[in-house]
């Protein structure tokens, strides 16, 4: 009778009430109760497990004594074919080989066998001893080998690898502290060699396996084999190890054993291989690589730190505050006297009390002069924090510099007319001041009557110079003054004639407008350079044009004359649009 009988006739018994339960037992009764019927139950199902797995495994041995038979009846079936049986039979290992033929030898007549019996169903059924062993329908315990082979393996989606098991998504960056439990805390002793083994295991595997067990994992190959491999071509060994082009640009020496020796030839040298080894090298010329000029990195420009008027005051009161701590400081440990108490006319009446009441005009006095003592301490104070004329001048010309090294800012200007010393004086003065370089060429020719005024600096002092030449002089008002005196000398005195007045008047105003149409000055040309033309600011007057170029032409700016002359033959620019 199997367990599953036993457990079920149980369970009958006890239903049908034949078997009747007691009503009164301990709960150790019933513990022991369901323990052993949950044990039964569980051997119940392996029981029925390993006989599925016993099943298959017969099915799955038939297979292969059925595969294994075909296979030697059919090698059986060919004795025409003898060299191809020779050939496979030469690649077949001599144990499978002789597995083979054994088989087939010992089932000569597998093909007239008939089909086996299908078990029936008690013979099926799974019969289990009182130990849970498998018997058979005598009561012997059959021995079986546990199949260990895992039939059904979940497979796992590397894709879902980040969701747990009930489908939730973990979020990497959510860390999470693992509870200690007090088997954790507990200590945790490492037996003697542990780490050791996992050294010399980490080392052999970085090692790599050694030779004899390289040697005993390769099998040997058959010699026929191996001479059936095709030989080496002859011209493989020919093959240069460099192109013939590329020995060109080997030392000589080297090319010379090349030449001789097969060996030499073979071999990689590109690593010897040099531009100046080759004898042409010397007949091309190799101009000198030149830094092209103004691409030099520039470095970045230092904003100054800006403070509000609130930042200021704060920093004020903290340095005035620090200031005072200090003082204190210095008068607790005696390095200065104390103070004298600082009386005011608001309130020395109530600081004295008694001494102001005996004597309130001496105790004015004093007050007074202590009132201007503190006033004269002020004004040395301001005098001394005040630039000193030179101190000025070097701000002013500090304030006023600039860094020209990357690049320099030039303008060209055209002046119709520049007689006046005025305005001479105005542009020297101004192009020192600004930092300016350049010159100013006074051209007397009759064919090229004006001045061309050439600048060059920093842009915040080529800016100023622009807007002085194009807006701030008043080029059409020059001479008014001393027109009017001319006139009026002209006019003789009281007693001329009103004609003669009438007259004189006239030309004046013809002589003048004339001048004023004359004089006019214009922006010819303003861009970038690399570096300076000149040293400094000065007045050049020439005769010629041609000298007037020659200047420019020993600067190598000999086009700044040439846009100043084209805008001279353009003429003045319309009335309206420029009020120069």
């Amino acid at each position: 009778m199997t367990a599953v009988e036993v457990v079920s006739e149980k369970k009958r018994k006890l239903e049908s009430g034949e078997e009747s339960r007691p009503s009164k037992k301990k709960a150790g009764d019933d513990a022991k109760r369901r323990a052993v019927r949950a044990a039964m139950a569980q051997y119940a199902r392996i029981g029925e497990s390993a006989l599925k797995a016993v099943q298959r495994a017969k099915v799955v041995l038939k297979r292969v004594e059925e595969q294994v038979e075909a296979t030697a009846t059919a090698i059986s079936r060919l004795p025409e074919r003898a060299p191809r049986e020779s050939r496979f039979e030469s690649r077949l290992a001599p144990e499978v080989l002789a597995g083979i033929l054994a088989t087939a030898a010992a089932r000569p007549a597998v093909a007239a066998a008939k089909p086996e019996r299908k078990p029936t169903r008690e013979e099926l059924s799974l019969r289990v001893d009182e130990k849970g062993r498998e018997v058979d329908a005598q009561g012997n315990v059959i021995e079986r080998k546990v199949d260990e082979q895992k039939v059904e393996q979940k497979k796992e989606n590397p894709y879902l690898a980040h969701y747990y098991e009930d489908g939730g998504p973990i979020d990497a960056r959510l860390t999470t502290r693992k509870r200690e439990t007090k088997k954790d805390r507990a200590f945790a002793f490492v037996k003697e060699g542990h780490f050791v083994k996992i050294a010399e295991a980490t080392r052999a595997k970085l090692q790599g396996p050694k030779v004899d067990e390289i040697e005993e994992e390769v099998a040997p190959e058959p010699k026929r084999l191996i001479d059936s491999l095709p030989r080496r071509p002859e011209h493989v060994a020919s093959v240069p190890g460099m192109e013939w082009w590329d020995e060109e640009f080997l030392p000589k020496e080297v090319r010379t054993k090349r030449l001789s020796s097969v060996a030499e030839r073979v071999k990689d040298q590109y690593e010897l291989c040099s531009v100046e080894n080759s004898r042409f090298f010397g007949l091309v010329h190799h101009p000198p690589t030149a830094k092209p000029l103004g691409l030099e990195k520039k470095q970045p420009e230092t904003i100054p730190f800006y403070l509000t008027r609130q930042d200021r005051k704060r920093v004020r009161r903290q340095t005035r505050a620090e200031r005072e701590r200090e003082k204190q400081d210095k008068i607790q440990l005696g390095l200065i006297p104390p103070p004298e108490p600082k009386f005011k006319l608001s309130n020395f009446m109530k600081v004295l009390g008694e001494q102001a009441v005996a004597n309130p005009s001496k105790m004015e006095q004093k007050v007074m002069e202590q009132v201007n003592q503190r006033l004269q301490h002020h004004e040395m104070r301001n005098a001394a924090r005040k630039l000193t004329p030179q101190e000025r001048k070097e701000k002013k010309r500090r304030k006023l510099a600039e860094d020209t090294s990357h690049e320099v800012r030039v303008a060209v200007f055209y002046v119709s007319n520049l007689d006046s010393a005025q305005h001479r004086f105005k542009l020297d003065v101004n192009a020192n001041q600004l930092n300016l370089t350049g010159t100013v060429l006074l051209c007397t020719s009759p064919e090229a009557s004006f001045a061309t005024v050439v600048v060059e600096g920093g842009p915040k002092g080529v800016r100023r110079f622009v807007a002085l030449v194009t807006r701030r002089i008043p080029w059409a008002d020059d001479g008014d003054d001393d027109d009017d005196d001319d006139a009026a000398a002209l006019g003789g005195g009281v007693d001329a004639s009103v004609g003669a007045t009438a007259a004189t008047t006239t030309t004046t105003t013809t002589i003048r407008a004339t001048a004023r149409k004359k004089k006019w000055a214009a922006l010819v040309w303003s861009g970038t350079v690399v570096k300076r033309a000149f040293t400094q600011f000065k007045f050049q007057e020439c005769k010629v044009a041609s000298t007037a170029r020659r200047v420019l032409e020993t600067k190598s700016v000999a086009h700044y004359w040439d846009m100043a002359l084209q805008h001279h033959d353009e003429g003045p620019p319309p009335k309206g649009d420029d009020d120069l």
